[in-house]
């Protein structure tokens, strides 16, 4: 199997050479073979990557990306890790959304706005707040 240095595993992947050894240092990948001294990757690394790469473009943290790669038995299936971890982030996001959507209510308000001091602003704002919740 073909090994690669750090810099062609982080041209193939587009994940910085940096990032990769800070993955490492977590303990996150695993810390690689070495040949005189310079890191070598299998293809197995590619994959990793990807995954974590994933993990974070879907809002996960590190640590729940690390919990996905090793907080279970080997034996415990892809989808069961998945799931948990999935059901913990989308109500998250929905969470999220819900205060998204509040904010942009709240601005879209002041957009309508006619006071002439701050004080009569406050008051309006009050008044609104009132009827709306």
């Amino acid at each position: 199997m073909a090994q690669m240095s750090i810099g062609q595993l982080a041209e193939r992947t587009g994940v910085p050479a940096s990032t990769i050894r800070y993955y490492e240092q977590i303990e996150l990948l695993p810390k690689p073979a070495r040949v005189s001294g310079q890191r070598r990757y299998d293809e197995s690394a590619i994959g990793q990557l990807e995954l974590i790469t994933f993990g974070r473009s879907a809002g996960m943290s590190l640590s729940e990306i690390a919990r996905l790669l090793h907080g279970y038995s080997s034996e415990t299936p892809a989808r069961e890790r998945w799931q948990y971890l999935s059901s913990v982030r989308l109500s998250e996001i929905d969470d999220q959304i819900t205060r998204l959507q509040e904010m942009r209510e709240r601005l879209a308000h002041t957009l309508e706005c006619t006071c002439e001091t701050l004080t009569e602003c406050s008051d309006e704002l009050a008044s609104h707040r009132q009827v709306s919740g």
